[in-house]
């Protein structure tokens, strides 16, 4: 990702946001921004990219032994009577 200072749009469309809830994650400081003036502001793409990566769930592999047998089932594993 291009290092810089996006936009509330652009930075919304980055996250796959709309803007009004981005504009409450800053207002309740759940995301880094930079003040750039009075009203405006700006969040920084490598803000964009740690937010990203503190949500990511890593995936498991098929197969994995740690897991319960039925959990790959779509069915949640139930069985039908």
């Amino acid at each position: 990702m291009q290092r810089g200072l996006l936009p509330i749009r652009d930075a919304a469309r980055e996250l796959g946001l709309r803007e009004k809830t981005l504009r409450r994650w800053i207002t309740l400081r759940k995301i880094e921004y930079v003040k750039v003036g009075d009203r405006a502001v700006r969040i920084p793409s490598d803000e964009i990219a740690r937010f990203i990566d503190s949500g990511r769930v890593p995936r498991i592999p098929k197969g994995d032994p740690n897991l319960p047998p039925d959990s790959t089932r779509r069915d949640g594993g139930r069985t039908s009577a």
